[in-house]
């Protein structure tokens, strides 16, 4: 799982894409059996209507497969696009998160990240920070439980927690014998 991006895809589109394919087959299942009676300018229209249907379902079914990505989640931190007033260039990066919270409020979860420093990491946008926290509402078309995105993140902070913490320790080992060597 580590060394790898987790990427969450807004899925709304993949669910028009569906009804604009059930509706367009449909809609020719319904008309098909009307073409032996409609004749001449009407059934130009009704064909030409029917192709460019077909077309425009196409088009949305190609686009939906890869879906708009809403947020980036990695060993050194995440991206937020989700939020209306999130950079979605800045990586908020996990050396300062304090912690990460799950909130229900009604039908909408939203993920409350604490930050350490949050003026250090955001300085133009002051929206964006409430309180020193980053409140994440999760919309339910992403494709994910609020629960499983609050695992993939806690996991992620303890991977890059423990990472950071054997780098010191291999650190300070090499200071140590280093200093040993030049003692001799």
């Amino acid at each position: 799982m580590y060394g790898y991006e987790v990427t969450i895809t807004n899925r709304l589109l993949i669910v028009l894409s569906t009804f604009l394919t059930i509706f367009t087959i449909g809609l020719f299942l319904f008309l098909y059996p009307l073409f032996q009676f409609i004749h001449g300018w009407y059934q130009l229209i009704l064909n030409i209507g029917l192709f460019v249907l077909f077309i425009l379902m196409f088009v949305v079914l190609k686009r939906s497969k890869h879906g708009e990505v809403v947020m980036i989640i990695n060993e050194k931190g995440f991206f937020d696009r989700i939020s209306n007033d999130a950079e979605p260039n800045k990586m908020v990066v996990w050396k300062n998160v304090k912690d990460i919270t799950l909130q229900k409020q009604g039908e909408e979860s939203i993920i409350i990240v604490q930050l350490i420093d949050p003026r250090r990491l955001f300085k133009a946008k002051s929206t964006y920070i409430k309180d020193g926290c980053i409140h994440i509402k999760l919309p339910k078309h992403i494709g994910v439980q609020p629960k499983e995105l609050l695992r993939v993140m806690h996991n992620y902070k303890a991977y890059y927690e423990l990472y950071i913490e054997d780098e010191k320790k291999k650190k300070a080992e090499k200071k140590k014998k280093h200093k040993q060597k030049t003692k001799q």
